[in-house]
C-alpha cells in the first residue's frame, strides 16, 4: 500500500459540519463526552461495532441510573442492563438525528467486566459502535486529528488542493 500522500501545503479548508470532541491515540479515535460538572467519558469509536455501550466501572464513576430493558425478537426474549444519561440541546457528541428520546441517551451496560486496556494509557469507558455512526455524513480529518458530523450534507473540503488520491485493489474483473 505504501505511505499515505502528504496533505497539500496550500490546503487550508476546514470541513463543514459539527466538530465532535475527540482524541486520536495509537491509531484509534476516542470521542470525549463532557457531562455536567467535571465528569467526562472517553468512548472508543468503532465503525464496525454495534451498540453504544458503557463499562460498569464508568457507570459507577459517573453515577448513571441503570435499569433493566426487556426485549423480544424472533421468539426469543431477554433482558439487558441499560444506563440513561441526560443530554443537553446541541450536545456535540450526539447528533440529534440519532436520538429517539430527546432528554436521554440510552447506553447498553456491558456486563463482561472492566473496560479493556489493550495498550498502556488507552483507558476507555465505553464504545460508540456502528449505530452511533448510522444516518449521518462523517469526515475523519486525520491530518488535523478531528472528526466532523453532518446530518445530510457532504462535509469534505470542496477545494481540490485538499484532496488526497487513494486507490483500491481490484480483482481481475475490476471489482473493488
Amino acid at each position: 500500500w505504501g505511505a499515505m500522500p502528504a496533505l497539500q501545503p496550500d490546503c487550508t479548508a476546514v470541513p463543514a459540519g459539527r466538530l465532535v470532541p475527540t482524541q486520536f491515540a495509537a491509531g484509534r479515535i476516542f470521542a470525549i463526552w463532557r457531562l455536567t460538572g467535571d465528569r467526562s467519558l472517553r468512548l472508543y469509536t468503532d465503525t464496525g461495532g454495534g451498540m453504544i455501550s458503557l463499562y460498569p466501572d464508568a457507570v459507577t464513576r459517573i453515577g448513571v441510573p441503570v435499569d433493566t430493558s426487556r426485549w423480544a425478537r424472533g421468539g426469543t426474549t431477554g433482558e439487558t442492563l441499560v444506563g440513561r444519561i441526560p443530554i443537553k440541546d446541541g450536545d456535540p457528541l450526539f447528533p440529534p438525528v440519532k436520538l429517539r428520546d430527546s432528554t436521554n441517551v440510552t447506553l447498553l451496560v456491558q456486563n463482561d467486566g472492566p473496560a479493556p486496556d489493550d495498550e498502556a494509557g488507552l483507558n476507555w469507558d465505553g464504545r460508540l459502535g456502528a449505530f452511533w455512526f448510522l444516518g449521518g455524513v462523517w469526515t475523519f480529518d486525520y491530518p488535523r486529528q478531528q472528526l466532523y458530523f453532518s446530518e445530510s450534507e457532504p462535509v469534505e473540503p470542496r477545494d481540490p488542493a485538499c484532496w488526497v488520491p487513494i486507490g483500491f485493489q481490484t480483482d481481475s474483473a475490476g471489482r473493488r
